[in-house]
């Protein structure tokens, strides 16, 4: 069963979901999305962690919202660290692959690093990011992209992010600008992580210059490219995400 709760941290309250037991699992959402677009994921994962998923990244989730991705890993931390709940496993999905990687670097703890299609340096600004939002969400809907599983997710989606997306352009571009001079040069991180990478993503290239950058931040990384896939593919093959997430975390 799903149970969302709220968790006070500074000046916000936090809505997160929670469910299962066992080891804990934190999973950050990606941008404009909410930890409800992943219950198929997270209703698996259930099966085998503690799952808890903050909603906050994202446009008007929270009263001071960030527009970097230090200060979301600086919240994040805030949010974990008031739970009292140890490090196992920290894995996000796009924004929240990125923010998982800058607590990796910010924290000395050993825990199992998970990276889904997470952000990588771009060349293109709020106008390119908004284009391809909209042809990865009509992909999405016509079942291009992740069959007759994704038709109904991405017209769901479709008008809401893109409302979001405008209802606040400021912070909009400001968390794009960033996102767009996002480096792994800068990055120590010494746990062992897992990146995997859906081939077809709408938004980023894993070219061989960025491998490189990665190579030289991360001490303990293993690189899975998955054919096919596109930016959102575990929300739509969930199965698949959790066996690459469990065989990972287990081994």
């Amino acid at each position: 069963m799903t149970h969302y709760r709220t968790q006070k941290v500074g000046k916000e309250n936090i809505r997160y979901l929670h469910q299962g037991s066992g080891e804990p699992l934190f999973f950050l959402h990606g941008f404009g999305f909410r930890p409800s677009y992943y219950l198929p994921l997270l209703n698996l994962l259930a099966e085998h962690f503690e799952i808890i998923s903050p909603a906050m990244y994202g446009i008007n989730y929270l009263n001071g919202q960030p527009v970097t991705i230090d200060e979301y890993a600086d919240l994040t931390l805030s949010f974990c660290s008031s739970l009292k709940v140890d490090y196992h496993c920290v894995a996000g999905h796009s924004l929240g692959g990125a923010v998982a990687f800058r607590i990796a670097d910010k924290v000395p703890e050993q825990f199992y690093l998970i990276g889904i299609n997470p952000v990588l340096p771009v060349g293109y600004g709020i106008l390119g990011f908004t284009m391809r939002a909209i042809y990865k969400n009509l992909r999405e809907s016509l079942g291009i992209a992740g069959g007759l599983s994704a038709m109904l997710f991405g017209n769901s989606i479709l008008v809401s992010s893109l409302f979001n997306l405008l209802k606040d352009k400021g912070s909009s571009i400001d968390i794009v600008s960033d996102i767009r001079s996002f480096t792994y040069h800068t990055l120590q991180v010494t746990q062992p992580t897992l990146i995997l990478y859906g081939e077809r993503d709408e938004f980023f290239t894993l070219d061989e210059k960025i491998t490189g950058q990665i190579k030289g931040a991360f001490k303990k990384a293993t690189i899975k490219r998955l054919g096919k896939m596109n930016h959102d593919w575990l929300i739509f093959y969930p199965e698949l995400a959790v066996r690459e997430i469990t065989g990972f975390v287990r081994n």
